[in-house]
């Protein structure tokens, strides 16, 4: 499993009301050490904590139609100024899900960072396709 390194830059912009946060993901830890995020990867997942490992909300994103260049999320709604803990995987699929340690979905101020758990979705004993990049 791969976690992308993030970078949060915030925008300041005169001719708007509201600032903008957004996350940029490269992925230059490859071997011709240029960013190839763009081109490698299909799908970004982002799960937010809050300061305290609380679970807050997710974004998922196809990289061609929801990032701006390929590259930037834009977080918009439920993301206020403070510190946050992220987990951002590229490439996540259906065969692949995050659930708490007891196999459940996310909860809002409930599950923790430390609860995490990233599995194999399968329904029969034999896994016959083939993963994508993650």
């Amino acid at each position: 499993m791969l976690i992308f390194p993030f970078l949060l830059i915030g925008f300041i912009k005169e001719d708007h009301e509201d600032c903008a946060v957004y996350l940029e993901f490269i992925f230059d830890y490859n071997m011709d050490y240029t960013d190839l995020f763009g081109s490698e990867v299909e799908m970004v997942d982002v799960y937010v904590f809050d300061k305290d490992g609380y679970f807050l909300f997710e974004r998922h994103a196809d990289c061609a139609g929801d990032l701006i260049d390929n590259k930037r999320l834009y977080l918009r709604d439920g993301f206020t100024p403070g510190t946050y803990k992220l987990i951002t995987v590229g490439g996540l699929t259906n065969h692949f899900r995050f659930t708490d340690l007891n196999d459940q979905p996310f909860r809002p101020g409930v599950t923790t960072i430390q609860e995490v758990k990233l599995s194999l979705y399968h329904e029969a004993s034999d896994v016959s396709h083939e993963f994508p990049h993650l």
